[in-house]
């Protein structure tokens, strides 16, 4: 399956900030030559609009020059954020709404993050809890567990919490025998004996 990156806000509109800036340098450059010399000759000085010219000529090489400067300032920053802190973000919510349990939204959401990192494998746990808990569908969950288990490094704190949950929801339900101590006590509170 291939990865979708998902680029932060920052990101995706870096190009667009950058060649804005450069135009208004250059624009603001080209602007100011006319408005000089029409300041030069209006004032009766020829010299003075000569020089503004010649002056206006530099300044626009200059600014052009250092027309780079926004993209070195806007384009060269890291991502503040990752797609994986992104996505750790979007898993507490899918967590709470786990809890409150509302399954199908909390599939979708978790579906959703695991379309877009599918190597988060904390999603496919909670993925596993929401198909065990939510539709009793306990083969589905299994098989995200083992997924889980055969792709991280048994040292991963995700490949024990995987483990832990297989073998709890692979454990048949107890059954209290009649015979055991819970339950005489609780008979006995009950006045069943």
């Amino acid at each position: 399956m291939q990865e979708v990156k998902i680029k932060p806000a920052r990101e995706v509109d870096i190009e667009a900030r950058t060649h804005f800036w450069r135009i208004f340098i250059k624009l603001f450059a080209s602007l100011a030559i006319p408005f000089c010399l029409v300041l030069g000759i209006k004032a009766g000085l020829v010299a003075d609009a000569i020089i503004s010219l010649v002056l206006t000529v530099i300044a626009v090489l200059f600014l052009d020059r250092i027309s780079s400067i926004p993209g070195a300032l806007f384009g060269n920053r890291q991502p503040i954020i990752s797609l994986r802190e992104q996505m750790q973000g979007t898993l507490k919510a899918v967590k709470v709404v786990k809890m409150n349990k509302d399954y199908k939204k909390a599939l979708d959401m978790v579906n959703g993050i695991i379309e877009k990192d599918s190597g988060f494998y904390e999603a496919r746990l909670v993925k596993a809890q929401i198909l065990c808990e939510g539709y009793a569908n306990i083969d589905g969950a299994k098989k995200y567990l083992n997924t889980i288990l055969e792709n991280t490094d048994e040292s991963a704190s995700v490949h024990s919490w995987a483990l832990s949950y297989l073998e709890q929801i692979s454990k048949p339900p107890k059954v209290q025998q009649k015979d055991s101590p819970g339950t005489q006590a609780h008979d006995r509170i009950n006045g069943s004996v």
